[in-house]
């Protein structure tokens, strides 16, 4: 269980200012855990979130609006500018993949990393964080967004460093896996490149840096045309991979 007193400091009572800092902190802990049981619980809920995918599947969360309100600017004047449906105190949400919301839904209740899902590995990964990243830029959620990127970078420094490991060993006869891997890293960026860059995104954003800096890792040498190609095809990207170069060091291991 995560805990932040961000989750916490807005709900607590005055006279909390008063008691022993054991009797604080027992105190602070228990309203912690009481959130984080309120995730998609319909217990105190007061409003119900509609999230609609492009395929027309929808997902429906019960949520809390002080909460949803203390981390994500966009809900917060939803909430107080009348978006919901006076009746039944629901809001619809356009236009969103309901497990990609609902990982930073559970965020704003637990706090902390997100999870990713088990047996992700590789681009796949990196691919899910920018789709969470995605919501949390949407719903104005700026720490989550961070967050996001620092575990981009994460997993681009664990499939680098496979790469790297392995050429830095002294058989030669692992030649071609050396090769392999630094080809399946490339592959993983691409991809990366690609969606988080079709977005309509701002350059010098948090994840936009994490992303042009793991793709200085790639030997484009190799494929220039690749690189060509992503360059030509996004131009935020353009203005990162500069800024990324002009600021260097660019190792990100």
């Amino acid at each position: 269980m995560f805990f932040r007193l961000s989750h916490t400091t807005s709900h607590i009572p005055h006279h909390a200012d008063h008691l022993p800092q054991t009797c604080f902190l027992c105190y602070t802990e228990s309203l912690s855990f009481t959130i984080d049981s309120l995730f998609n619980n319909t217990s105190l809920s007061d409003v119900l979130l509609r999230v609609h995918d492009a395929e027309g599947n929808v997902g429906e969360y019960p949520a809390h609006r002080n909460v949803l309100a203390t981390h994500s600017e966009f809900i917060e004047k939803a909430c107080l500018g009348g978006f919901m449906e006076a009746n039944n105190k629901t809001m619809d949400l356009q236009d969103e993949d309901p497990k990609y919301f609902e990982i930073a839904l559970k965020w704003m209740y637990t706090g902390g990393d997100y999870e990713t899902p088990d047996g992700m590995i590789g681009v796949a990964q990196l691919l899910f964080h920018i789709h969470v990243h995605r919501v949390a830029d949407k719903f104005l959620m700026p720490e989550l967004q961070e967050i996001c990127a620092q575990a981009f970078t994460k997993t681009a420094i664990t499939l680098l460093g496979d790469a790297t490991r392995l050429r830095t060993s002294r058989n030669a006869v692992l030649s071609g896996e050396i090769v392999q891997k630094a080809k399946d890293y490339a592959s993983a960026m691409l991809p990366a490149i690609d969606l988080f860059y079709s977005n309509n995104v701002n350059a010098q954003s948090s994840l936009g840096r994490a992303v042009a800096v793991g793709a200085l890792q790639v030997k484009w040498e190799k494929t220039p045309d690749l690189l060509s190609m992503m360059l030509i095809a996004h131009p935020i990207f353009t203005q990162d991979w500069a800024m990324a170069i002009i600021m260097g060091p660019f190792d990100i291991r």
